[in-house]
């Protein structure tokens, strides 16, 4: 499938985060000094439960905002002012435990795309083609009567359909059985990247953090303890 979106300046930052904290109550949940997500680039985020990982990654997916920051900019955007709804379409999220529609594979493959005006004939090509890839042998199941391990690749399905610029995935490959799993780990090494899309993917496995990522970012207590690797600008 055609993969090539509209994209940022290579030379910006996807992602620029500076001095921003988020709490709950008394709980601060994140608080981070700097942070850039770079276009092109897979960067693999890891830490222990309740370090921050999925705050960080709704902060990023612009479903939260922190409480406070010196800087907050996506796609080269202050996300702190307005036009969040704009900014978010140009995102695409896979929970751990998907939520998916009623209805077939299928119409929940298609509905985001005829919300934005797809025609059939390019819904269906686009389709396929990820049924193909994730193997979804059966899109004409309703989708709620799926396994844990088709239903998470169908909801990563419905979210590269609409062929994102930013790409948020936690554990994307948690449910899925070894040989899926070994497979999808080359299949989606180009797809993370495609036309200089940017992926930041959470996942307690070193295998997948060293095979997929560019970077590897580590959490402990909503802080960034260690980062390795360098930027990429492919």
């Amino acid at each position: 499938m055609n993969l090539s979106v509209k994209r940022v300046q290579m030379s910006d930052p996807v992602v620029w985060i500076k001095k921003a904290s988020k709490s709950y109550g008394v709980l601060v949940a994140l608080d981070v000094e700097e942070l850039k997500i770079w276009p092109g680039e897979v960067l693999t985020l890891s830490g222990p439960n309740g370090a921050g990982k999925s705050t960080l990654l709704r902060l990023i997916g612009l479903l939260e905002e922190p409480d406070r920051a010196e800087m907050f900019r996506v796609f080269d955007k202050n996300a702190m002012n307005g036009g969040r709804p704009a900014l978010r379409r140009r995102v695409g999220m896979v929970f751990q435990e998907p939520f998916l529609f009623k209805g077939s594979g299928y119409e929940n493959i298609a509905m985001g795309l005829r919300w934005r005006g797809f025609q059939p004939e390019e819904i269906g090509r686009r389709a396929r083609s990820l049924a193909e890839l994730l193997g979804l042998v059966d899109l004409e199941k309703r989708a709620r009567e799926l396994s844990r391990g088709q239903a998470q690749r169908l909801a990563l399905a419905r979210t590269l359909a609409l062929e994102p610029e930013l790409l948020l995935l936690d554990e994307p490959l948690n449910a899925l059985d070894n040989a899926i799993r070994n497979r999808l780990l080359v299949d989606l090494q180009p797809i993370l990247t495609a036309g200089g899309r940017s992926t930041v993917y959470v996942t307690h496995s070193q295998e997948e953090a060293e095979q997929l990522g560019t970077r590897k970012l580590g959490l402990s207590k909503g802080t960034v303890v260690n980062i390795a690797g360098r930027k990429s600008h492919s």
